[in-house]
């Protein structure tokens, strides 16, 4: 079980990598517009980016204990404390990630877009054993009401919960989410919506009453370092704005391609 709070068309080429520039004109359907795909993207291009953190802006070798994980948004949210994490080399499409074995976790620091309290969409790439409860992602304020939390549980193994707003939990039953497999998970709360996306799908969307709420994230823990993730995590990304339709696909397209957990051409959107 999850517990979180948050194809269009055709084109006649596709890119070749996560990062890469075409000059075709691809068809959204979904947006009903055409675009002229001729730019790089990164997170950093859109507004309201609070927290970027990416396995590959590290450079440590294989199994090396991770005390301090820097912040790429330019906002200096970096994540450290905690119990180390170790670094694993070509994990995921030959890229690394951050491997959590039970136990571990690291912190990150206050910022002033709390997610609780304010409309935020969050990117998170990651996978879990499965065969315990754990806890991939948190904030730590005190209210559970008011805690944005990602959890996989045994009662309920592709459950997502979100306790983000007024306690709220939203369970969905179907084969989105696999056990031990890479997962690119995305939430979106606009003040009056909270939507869960798995690999670029909506997988439940519902209207909500907001509680104030927020605190620092952890990652890897609750928010009493006792429920763990037994995985790996390889990216994570937060706005502190509901990003368009648009905006979130263009999110999807970087972390598809350069994971390769689903690609642009799916998504009708070329970057």
């Amino acid at each position: 079980m999850l517990l979180a709070a948050l194809l269009l068309g055709n084109s006649a080429a596709a890119c070749t990598s996560f990062e890469c520039s075409t000059s075709d004109i691809a068809c959204d359907n979904g947006l009903n517009s055409l675009i002229l795909a001729t730019r790089y993207f990164r997170p950093g291009d859109l507004s309201g980016l609070q927290v970027w953190l990416k396995a590959d802006s590290l450079v440590l070798n294989n199994l090396d204990t991770v005390t301090y994980w820097p912040d790429s948004s330019g906002n200096s949210h970096d994540a450290s404390g905690g119990v180390s994490p170790s670094f694993r080399t070509a994990t995921l499409n030959g890229r690394p990630v951050m491997n959590f074995n039970g136990s571990q976790y690291l912190n990150l620091p206050t910022f002033a877009q709390q997610p609780a309290a304010t409309p935020h969409t969050l990117f998170l790439v990651f996978r879990t054993a499965g065969t315990l409860d754990e806890t991939i992602l948190t904030t730590t304020d005190a209210p559970a009401t008011g805690r944005v939390q990602l959890s996989h549980t045994l009662g309920c193994p592709q459950q997502i919960i979100s306790t983000v707003l007024s306690g709220l939990t939203l369970c969905y039953t179907t084969t989105t989410y696999i056990d031990a497999s890479w997962e690119l998970f995305e939430i979106s709360w606009n003040l009056t919506d909270i939507s869960l996306y798995s690999k670029g799908a909506l997988v439940h969307t519902q209207s909500v009453t907001a509680t104030a709420g927020g605190g620092p994230w952890r990652m890897g823990a609750d928010k009493t370092a006792s429920t763990f993730i037994n995985g790996d995590i390889a990216e994570f990304v937060i706005y502190s704005r509901a990003l368009s339709d648009y905006e979130r696909r263009e999110v999807e397209c970087y972390l598809g391609w350069k994971y390769g957990l689903n690609s642009c051409q799916n998504l009708g959107i070329y970057l």
